[in-house]
């Protein structure tokens, strides 16, 4: 105190060293991060698990119970039941919506016939929520204590895990998960990774274990760890403050910081076995990067144009050449990239022809007409047809994935009130079927026109960048049809999309698939 100084020991000093600060140090973290995202991200902390830890430890917590155990135990029953892999799908497809409505009723059935019958006595008493919550929870625990599971599990997956509880799983489920992601660029976790995949002998950042001893490594994770805790607690309890609910209460947070650790050695186990293509996408990437480097793309006038005349700082400039030769190679199909020259080749792109396309694409004001020309021109791809090239007939099929029936319809229905001629059973049984289907489009100006499907009546479409959208209305359906279309070197062009058609005024909902082709 008297010297004025404080004295504290680090393990590793990089952090605190004005090199860091170089553009050789921040471009070599940039693609060691990236080279990390590009092949793991698709493949850990998938958001389907922690959806599910989510629905379930959220629709526990609404019953009253708040038992670490019961909710591992559900969610172990969940997640090793066969339908479980549906919904895995389902989430890599991207349809959360009905990917979390499955969970929660999954969840419900798991509930219902798993909980003893004395965690639902004790739990009874401390049901989150009013009167109408009170009284759903003893439905269900009344029907479980007789051995309808069924219909416990119905009010269970369906009203007790309501749409906002599940909503609001969901949302806290993407932010936490790409909290973890995003993490990879933190030093601190990159340096707990290697003493995991190569052991430590405590000259290593103050780790001393074993290779492969994730708990050992956890344990000595000291302040990393605890901050990695923190963040989940606190974006979790930012998204419940949104959605009007409480914060958590000491035992959510308990099972929060058990998902945590849970998410961070699954990460570790498969980036230590992905090790080899992490090191190939990472050389990838800095072929594309030195390249730039050399023609001066970051910082010279033979730069895009825009690119060096908004301001953007260094590490922003690496962000967007990156995502730009990430799209390049999307739109031209090609997943080869080299730095010489390629010739005819289907698979590979080189880094000469991003650079090209590049200063095309930040050029003002007409850079992505330009852009799309030299794709079409250099790879002989069109990204998209053009509007008078959907006009005609497209042959392909619908399929219905998902009808829901409202029971006052049904119950119109038996009663001889619905439509002339409406049979349910015959439409439920059109589900999972492809049905062959042509949709022929008539354009009448530069972004849309009318649309016929299998001679029926017309119906209003809009198109922009290779994105229709069909508008359908008539006295008993409103509902909408939305399609990508892309066209194949040979010139074929595929549609593909979701249908959403809202029947009776909502009695009857159905979702489908759509693709055609010509």
């Amino acid at each position: 105190m008297d010297a004025g100084t404080m004295t504290f020991q680090t393990y590793h000093f990089s952090t605190y060293s004005p090199s860091i600060s170089e553009k050789t140090k921040i471009t070599e973290q940039f693609l060691h991060s990236q080279a990390l995202d590009n092949v793991l991200r698709d493949n850990v902390n998938n958001e389907s698990d922690y959806v599910t830890q989510q629905i379930i430890a959220m629709t526990l917590a609404k019953m009253g119970i708040t038992d670490a155990k019961t909710q591992a135990k559900i969610f172990d029953k969940v997640s090793s039941a066969e339908e479980y892999k549906e919904i895995y799908d389902l989430y890599e497809k991207g349809d959360l919506a009905k990917a979390n409505q499955k969970v929660a009723l999954l969840a419900g059935a798991k509930i219902a016939s798993n909980v003893p019958d004395s965690v639902w006595k004790s739990a009874l008493g401390s049901v989150v929520g009013g009167a109408d919550d009170i009284a759903k929870v003893s439905e269900a625990a009344g029907y479980a204590a007789e051995g309808q599971y069924k219909e416990a599990a119905k009010i269970i997956g369906e009203q007790i895990a309501d749409k906002f509880l599940i909503t609001t799983a969901a949302k806290i489920a993407v932010e936490v998960v790409n909290g973890q992601i995003n993490n990879w660029k933190n030093s601190e976790v990159d340096a707990a990774f290697d003493a995991y995949k190569n052991g430590a002998d405590g000259y290593f950042w103050g780790y001393n274990v074993d290779k492969g001893d994730f708990e050992g490594v956890w344990t000595q994770m000291r302040g990393i760890g605890r901050q990695l805790e923190l963040e989940a607690v606190a974006k979790e309890n930012a998204i419940r403050e949104d959605a009007g609910m409480p914060e958590m209460t000491e035992k959510e947070i308990a099972m929060v910081h058990v998902r945590v650790k849970q998410a961070y050695k699954k990460q570790f186990e498969q980036r230590s076995e992905k090790e080899d293509e992490i090191k190939k996408e990472e050389a990838k990437l800095k072929m594309m990067f030195d390249a730039f480097e050399e023609k001066n793309v970051f910082t010279g006038g033979l730069g895009p144009q825009t690119l060096n005349e908004k301001g953007y700082t260094y590490e922003q400039k690496l962000e967007i050449m990156h995502h730009f030769g990430q799209k390049m190679m999307k739109d031209t199909a090609r997943t080869e990239l080299t730095d010489g020259n390629v010739g005819i080749s289907d698979t590979k792109i080189s880094t000469a022809q991003i650079i090209i396309a590049a200063k095309k694409y930040f050029s003002e004001p007409d850079g992505k007409k330009k852009y799309e020309e030299y794709i079409k021109e250099e790879f002989g791809v069109g990204l998209y047809p053009t509007i008078e090239e959907l006009k005609g007939d497209l042959i392909g099929d619908m399929t219905i994935t998902d009808i829901e029936i409202t029971d006052e319809f049904k119950q119109k229905v038996e009663n001889g009130e619905g439509p002339e001629g409406c049979d349910l059973a015959a439409l439920e049984e059109m589900k999972g079927k492809a049905n062959p289907m042509k949709l022929t489009f008539d354009p009448t100006n530069a972004t849309g026109g009318y649309v016929t499907m299998n001679d029926g009546d017309q119906m209003l479409f809009s198109y922009h960048d290779g994105k229709i959208e069909i508008t359908i209305t008539d006295d008993d359906m409103e509902g909408k049809i939305f399609i990508d279309a892309t066209k194949n070197e040979d010139g074929t062009i595929v549609l593909g999309g979701k249908m959403y058609v809202d029947y009776m005024g909502g009695g009857i909902s159905i979702k489908g698939d759509v693709n055609a082709q010509k």
